[in-house]
């Protein structure tokens, strides 16, 4: 679930990036 590249200044952009990724899965559901 941990984002492949994990980026310092990625801190703020994880919880959004594992938002968008949730909604891929939905979509491609």
């Amino acid at each position: 679930m941990a984002p492949a590249k994990p980026a310092p200044r990625s801190t703020r952009s994880a919880p959004l990036t594992a938002n968008a990724s949730h909604l891929k899965v939905h979509n491609t559901l």
